[in-house]
């Protein structure tokens, strides 16, 4: 799963995890090891590497919506996101299908 940060000047930014685990088979006598079933001895194991924060580069519309939303899904707030070169041009807030442009927020 791939996961982004936007910093308050408005540079998105993407985490990366890769290679910070390693994925290993568990031999006889490890811990969780389960003879009965051969195909579940594996497990990602940490390997001291660390993850990077780069800026990323994106160029285009997104659209966000809240996590969760106890309402009526045709009331449901999104939010539609413009970046060019990984850097927020602007905001547009949809409530009932009205748009209002504003970056104040």
């Amino acid at each position: 799963m791939t996961q982004y940060w936007l910093s308050p000047d408005g540079q998105l930014y993407l985490i990366d995890y890769s290679h910070t685990a390693d994925f290993v088979e568990l031999k006889e006598g490890d811990e969780g090891y389960i003879k009965k079933n051969s195909w579940t001895n594996f497990q990602w194991i940490r390997n001291g590497e660390r993850g990077k924060v780069r800026p990323y580069s994106l160029t285009k519309y997104i659209t966000i919506y809240p996590e969760q939303w106890d309402g009526e899904w045709s009331d449901c707030p999104e939010c539609r996101l413009h970046f060019k070169d990984g850097k927020l041009q602007d905001i547009e807030y949809s409530f009932k299908g009205a748009y209002k442009t504003d970056l104040s927020h």
